[in-house]
């Protein structure tokens, strides 16, 4: 192999966050290659910045909840209160389970 081969081995294995060794063997067995370590990051922080956005609105919907049961008697409010409470479910069924995948240390994924 020669030395510039050899570099550009050691630099993608860099950017994929894989040690020099696991790189090679990943190719030689044909295993998949994970993504850029830069792309990991960044669906990362996307996937915190969506969880944040999703965070502030479960609140929201909570507060329009409440509004709802305050105008008490009314049919029409009472099936909203139910269709936003299962909005807020799905809601919070992705928030846990973004908060999960983010807690799970990345090579044991």
């Amino acid at each position: 192999m020669h030395a510039q081969e050899a570099e550009a081995l050691i630099i993608n294995a860099r950017l994929l966050g894989l040690s020099y060794g696991e790189y090679v063997g990943r190719l030689v067995v044909g295993t998949p290659l994970p993504a850029p370590v830069a792309q990991r990051d960044a669906d990362r922080a996307a996937l915190r910045h969506s969880t944040d956005q999703l965070a502030v609105l479960s609140g929201d919907i909570n507060a329009v909840i409440r509004m709802v049961r305050q105008a008490k008697g009314s049919e029409a409010a009472r099936e909203y209160g139910d269709s936003l409470r299962g909005l807020e479910a799905d809601v919070r069924r992705h928030l846990d389970l973004a908060s999960r995948l983010l807690a799970v240390p990345e090579d044991a994924r």
